[in-house]
């Protein structure tokens, strides 16, 4: 659904169907067939920041779990990477949900972080970008050990700390 009309949402579909595509072609594996349903919702940033309770700066919001996906985007800015936090979403549930193996936290972050940042035109699917958002926190902090690294789960109690989270991010983003 989008505010902009049903234009704008069979784009947004389209896109996320090409993103689909473009992750199984990398990841070089067969996807199943069956996608958790995927709601999208583009609008105005006034019903945007009420639907969610709170106005700030977020460009989408994904909500997922294992029957089904909700994507909220506000339609009403103009920054470039607007599709950010949607592709992000959609990278990590097609990892989660599609394949018969699953991926460990790591991995699925570093790849939806890659593929998050993707830009899709008509003719070309353009996969991640370098943000320096993402490569500062390697610049500027202590690594985690990859050991930690790779044991990290998204339960554990550090997770919860911002700091801590954006360099593991950054790491995850790395290593992929």
């Amino acid at each position: 659904t989008s505010s902009d009309g049903a234009e704008n949402a069979k784009t947004i579909a389209h896109n996320l169907s090409r993103l689909d595509r473009a992750i199984t072609a990398v990841m070089r594996i067969e996807a199943s067939d069956w996608r958790p349903p995927t709601e999208v919702y583009a609008m105005p940033e006034a019903m945007f920041s009420r639907v969610r309770g709170v106005k700030d700066n977020i460009l989408s919001l994904y909500i997922s779990n294992p029957f089904g996906n909700t994507i909220e985007i506000n339609a009403t800015n103009t920054r470039d990477n607007e599709m950010y936090g949607a592709f992000f979403g959609y990278t990590g549930s097609v990892l989660v949900n599609a394949y018969t193996f699953r991926y460990p936290p790591w991995f699925i972050r570093g790849l939806s972080d890659t593929f998050g940042a993707s830009l899709i035109s008509k003719s070309t699917v353009t996969i991640g970008e370098v943000s320096a958002g993402r490569v500062q926190p390697l610049m500027n902090r202590k690594l985690i050990p990859i050991r930690e690294l790779l044991a990290v789960q998204n339960s554990d109690p550090q997770m919860k700390s911002a700091e801590y989270l954006a360099l593991y991010s950054a790491e995850s983003w790395l290593l992929v």
